[in-house]
């Protein structure tokens, strides 16, 4: 089984004591931008290619890397759907050690070619008969010992996992005649149902989404309601359910997709289009007969693709109704727009700025698909140098979320502040845009980066998205940093640092060494997960007179390795102005701070993020750092904590340190 350690870098929080200069009055370019044509490849969306590695009575059907390099780049498809049949597991409890080793090898080559995969477990796979069925499933007890057997082979290869269909009950997988009553075809959910969800749920990290065949099921568990847009993206269960419609357009009620009931039917139909702003929307079409026909025509497809707002779709299954797209010339346009597809329409980009300046762009995008994107993804702005290609990736004082980008904004506006460093290099830069994967070792990929649907912005080789816009930036002074904790590399046990426990926790939470900290240092601090799990790490600095004051620069920088693919980790800074209350002047977790690079041997990922603030410049006699972390399962490492002052180059002169 591959083990995944990420180790990450961040240089984060910069606190700027007085308002940063305005860059408003520096010359600025308007840029306006042309549509591309055609389909291409980009993660998570568009027709997938439905496989099954593991097939009927012990049947294995492996892709192989080619096959899937092959599938991207000469069909444009990111996505896979497995099906995962282990039929011969209904009635044996252990999943043989063989068979999770298979399918970790099969999300290992997805990984390389740069895929991402919906997977769909099931216990048969019905050929011919009638409804109800009666190949049987697993009762509850050995269906979530499966799910807790495969919970490893999840959790590690969730970078890869794209959403994740419920599957495991009834005829295929699809929440229908189920010979062991984990769901009621008469009542809907019940107890094992609800079981079942909370264990594959909680299989999966809190950023991974399932989907749901029957989206009245939804509503049974968690309200009439669709979701809005506070409670989306909250890694509640209601949050993290989507659908798949695997009977699309197959009749009226797609095939009992929906009620009989016209009225119940457009309701259920409007909770949807509702609720999919914010959870995946997937299937496939299954029928092409005179039942069909009304439905399958190009005009009310691609209306009810956009009602319904479908992020994937099965590129095999229905011929029948592909080719008559096909043939209709829809089958084009509903590729290109299957999940997002965004467009920029115009920048204004500061042309020339002095380091030390606040950076205004303003953007202007929208999205022409029919949904949004639904997993995490990253959002940077980019100045790459023109003499030596270095890339410097400024923290942006609010971070866009791509996953609000929804069809229906139309044109929008994104107001990006970021501030440059007084010692950031003179010279001239590219201005890029890179909406990357968040996954640690996704996030340098191209593939899995997003390309906008612009002529001439795309570099394959980066998978930047390029402004075609020159930025010149100018010298500023420079002024002295240091570093103002004692013990930040945890070399000296706990000297100068306070572990706070919840009452009750044991002892897991500790300096631990022998190699393990970051670039080849012996020790660092052990974060252990568990029930209530949400120790801080504090230390508080007494800053002597005149050492941090009203026009310094704060900066906090650590390094951190775990297994993790969600980041638990949080930094808190505190201040202590002379002669007034303390104030909080940063909480933020450290998954939306913003990578500046990616070093390598080991692997460090460095991070920055800007908070310009004021505290009535006063100067400070104390600050006070607590990192905290909260997972109820998995350890992440600490190690090389800094808290720096820099100086503005009047002052000049070195820090003392405490």
């Amino acid at each position: 089984m591959r083990r995944t350690v990420f180790i990450l870098s961040l240089l984060v929080l910069s606190l700027i004591f007085a308002a940063p200069v305005s860059a408003q009055s520096e010359p600025r370019t308007f840029k306006q931008y042309t549509p591309a044509n055609g389909n291409f490849p980009n993660p998570e969306r568009g027709f997938y290619h439905q496989g099954e590695p593991l097939w009927m009575d012990l049947e294995r059907n492996p892709y192989t890397f080619n096959q899937m390099v092959t599938l991207r780049e000469e069909q444009g498809i990111t996505v896979m759907r497995w099906y995962l049949l282990i039929d011969e597991l209904v009635d044996v409890d252990t999943i043989p050690a063989e068979t999770l080793e298979y399918i970790d090898s099969q999300f290992d080559l997805a990984r390389e070619a740069g895929m991402k995969v919906i997977p769909r477990v099931a216990y048969n796979f019905p050929v011919g008969g009638e409804y109800p069925f009666t190949d049987p499933d697993a009762p509850l007890a050995r269906t979530l010992s499966h799910i807790s057997q495969l919970t490893t082979v999840l959790e590690s290869n969730a970078d890869v996992i794209a959403f994740m269909e419920i599957g495991f009950v009834g005829a295929w997988g699809e929440w229908h005649s189920s010979t062991n009553l984990n769901v009621d075809d008469e009542t809907g959910i019940n107890d094992n149902s609800r079981a079942i969800i909370t264990a594959l749920l909680d299989a999966l990290p809190s950023e991974r989404m399932i989907a749901m065949r029957y989206a009245g099921y939804k509503q049974q568990l968690y309200g009439d309601a669709p979701l809005t847009a506070e409670q989306a993206f909250t890694g509640t269960p209601q949050a993290r359910m989507g659908a798949h419609n695997d009977c699309f357009l197959a009749s009226n009620t797609d095939w009992g997709t929906y009620p009989e009931n016209a009225q119940k039917r457009a309701a259920l139909r409007q909770y949807l289009s509702d609720d999919n702003q914010y959870v995946p929307q997937g299937g496939e079409t299954c029928n092409n007969d005179s039942e069909a026909a009304p439905y399958v025509g190009c005009d009310n497809a691609v209306s009810d693709l956009e009602l319904l707002r479908f992020s994937v779709l099965n590129i095999l299954y229905h011929p029948g109704v592909l080719n008559g797209w096909r043939t209709q010339g829809c089958f084009d346009s509903i590729a290109k727009r299957l999940g997002y597809r965004l467009q920029l329409v115009e920048s204004t980009i500061p042309s020339k700025i002095a380091a030390g300046q606040s950076l205004h762009l303003n953007l202007r995008l929208k999205n022409t698909g029919f949904a949004s994107p639904y997993n995490p993804r990253g959002f940077e702005i980019i100045l790459r140098s023109h003499a030596d290609g270095s890339l410097y990736r400024p923290t942006l004082t609010t971070i866009p979320d791509p996953r609000r980008w929804l069809p229906d904004l139309g044109t929008f506006t994104l107001d990006i502040q970021t501030a440059l460093a007084g010692d950031f290099p003179a010279g001239t830069y590219d201005v890029l845009l890179n909406l990357p994967d968040p996954a640690p070792l996704l996030y340098d990929r191209p593939e899995y980066s997003i390309r906008l649907a612009n002529q001439g912005v795309w570099e394959p080789e980066t998978g930047f998205n390029d402004l075609l816009v020159d930025m010149t930036v100018s010298a500023a002074s420079v002024g002295v940093t240091s570093d103002v904790l004692i013990n930040g590399g945890f070399e000296d046990a706990l000297t100068a640092w306070t572990v706070s426990r919840p009452i009750g926790k044991p002892d897991n939470d500790k300096v631990v060494c022998g190699g393990l900290g970051a670039a080849g240092s012996d020790c660092a601090f052990l974060f252990k997960g568990g029930a209530g799990e949400r120790t801080r790490l504090v230390q508080t600095v007494t800053l002597t007179g005149g050492q941090v004051s009203a026009s310094d620069t704060l900066s906090v920088s650590l390094n951190y390795s775990s297994r993790l693919a969600a980041n638990k980790l949080s930094v808190k800074i505190i201040a202590q102005p002379t002669g007034a209350a303390a104030e909080q002047v940063m909480a933020l977790p450290v998954a939306q701070f913003t990578r500046t690079t990616t070093l390598t041997t080991p692997v460090y990922d460095v991070r920055t993020a800007t908070l310009p603030i004021s505290l009535n410049d006063s100067a400070l006699d104390s600050l006070t750092i607590q990192v905290q972390f909260k997972s109820t399962s998995g350890k992440l490492y600490l190690d090389d904590v800094r808290l720096m002052v820099t100086t503005p180059g009047v002052r000049g002169g070195v820090l003392p340190l405490p």
